[in-house]
C-alpha cells in the first residue's frame, strides 16, 4: 500500500511537473509572438484622397471596421509597444497599398494619418502628448497632410495673429494654448502669405480642458469635391 502511494505521488508532481513546463512554454511562445512591452494608444485617420473605402492592421491585427471613408478617424485602438508593422489594404482585400516599420513608445498616444494617392501612399506616425490645458484654455496644433500645398500656417477666421505657422506636409506643430471659443472658423494659408487657401466647413466649439488636431488634406490644385483642400478637426 505503502509502494502505491509512493508511485501515486511521484506520478502526480511528475504530471504537474510537465504541466508546469508545458504551461511556461505556452506563455514564452505567447510573449514571443506579442511582447509585454505594455502598449500604446493610437488613432487612425484617413486622409488619402479619392482612394476609396480602406482597412488598415498593426501586425496581423486588422480591425474589424464596418466602414472607413476618407476624412475618417478610428479613436484610439490599444497597440502592442515596440517596433511594429503598420500596413493598409483596398476595404476587404489583402491589396497591400503601404507597409511600414512604426515604433511605439508604452503610454504613449499617436496618431496615424493615411496620405497621398494610391499609388504614393504613405502612412504619417504623429505623437499627441502635450501638457494640459491651463485655465478656460484649449491646447490646438496643426497637421499638414496635403501634398501639394507646401508650408501652411493656420489662422482664427478674421485673426491676423497664426496659431501655427510653416508646417511641412507630414508634420504637426506642436500643441499651442488658445482660449477657449465657441462658433470659430479655422482657414489655412501658405507659410508667410495672407490668401487664403481652405477654411473649416463648419464652425467649431473648442471646449475648455479639450486638445485639438487641425488638419489640412486634398490636394490645392483638385477643384473636385472628392480631392480639393480642406481643413478637418478631431479633438482627443
Amino acid at each position: 500500500m505503502k509502494t502505491y502511494r509512493l508511485r501515486f505521488n511521484l506520478g502526480v508532481i511528475t504530471l504537474l511537473g510537465l504541466l508546469a513546463i508545458s504551461s511556461c512554454k505556452k506563455m514564452l511562445e505567447a510573449e514571443s509572438e506579442y511582447p509585454q512591452n505594455g502598449v500604446a494608444s493610437v488613432s487612425v485617420v484617413h486622409a488619402a484622397p479619392a482612394t476609396g473605402s480602406l482597412d488598415f492592421a498593426f501586425d496581423k491585427n486588422r480591425p474589424n471596421l464596418n466602414f472607413f471613408n476618407y476624412t475618417d478617424r478610428v479613436n484610439y485602438l490599444n497597440a502592442f509597444a515596440g517596433t511594429r508593422t503598420f500596413a493598409v489594404f483596398r476595404r476587404g482585400t489583402s491589396d497591400t497599398l503601404v507597409r511600414k516599420t512604426i515604433s511605439l513608445v508604452p503610454t504613449k498616444n499617436y496618431t496615424i494619418f493615411i496620405v497621398d494617392t494610391l499609388r504614393k501612399m504613405d502612412a504619417v506616425l504623429i505623437r499627441d502628448s502635450s501638457r494640459a490645458p491651463g485655465a478656460d484654455s484649449v491646447r490646438i496644433r496643426l497637421a499638414n497632410m496635403s501634398p501639394d500645398a507646401g508650408n501652411l500656417d493656420l489662422y482664427l477666421e478674421g485673426s491676423d495673429t497664426p496659431i501655427a505657422t510653416n508646417i511641412a506636409y507630414k508634420t504637426a506643430a506642436e500643441f499651442v494654448s488658445l482660449k477657449a471659443a465657441n462658433n470659430v472658423a479655422l482657414e489655412v494659408r501658405q507659410a508667410g502669405q495672407s490668401a487664403i487657401l481652405a477654411k473649416s466647413s463648419v464652425k467649431l466649439n473648442l471646449l475648455n480642458g479639450n486638445y485639438y488636431t487641425v488638419w489640412a488634406t486634398g490636394f490645392k490644385g483638385i477643384a473636385t469635391d472628392d480631392g480639393k483642400l480642406r481643413v478637418e478637426s478631431f479633438w482627443h
